[in-house]
């Protein structure tokens, strides 16, 4: 597990270049601290990933908070089930006490 600080800023989302042409959403991100880790293999047991992540940050004290986010790097359409990757990002708050 990785902890890190993304940039600040408000959430913001635009659609394509503006000019009711297709293309990618663009949103920036609350900031503040996450955990993050990234997991190789099958879709078919999401949860361990979660579920290890989770460990870790209870364990290191802070709180996790919702939205948790997932950034596939290679899915189904381009490799096999056991090479699959994906980026769990859970923002925490530092616990006060």
């Amino acid at each position: 597990m990785r902890t890190q600080r993304p940039a600040a800023g408000g959430r913001a989302r635009r659609t394509g270049s503006g000019r009711g042409t297709p293309g990618p959403e663009f949103e920036v991100l609350p900031g503040g601290l996450v955990a993050e880790t990234v997991r190789i293999g099958s879709y078919a047991q999401p949860p361990l990933g979660h579920n290890a992540v989770l460990a870790a940050i209870h364990e290191r004290g802070p709180r996790p908070r919702a939205p948790v986010r997932e950034v596939y790097f290679v899915g189904p359409a381009e490799a096999p089930q056991h090479e699959l990757m994906t980026r769990l990002i859970i923002p925490v708050q530092e616990s006060t006490a």
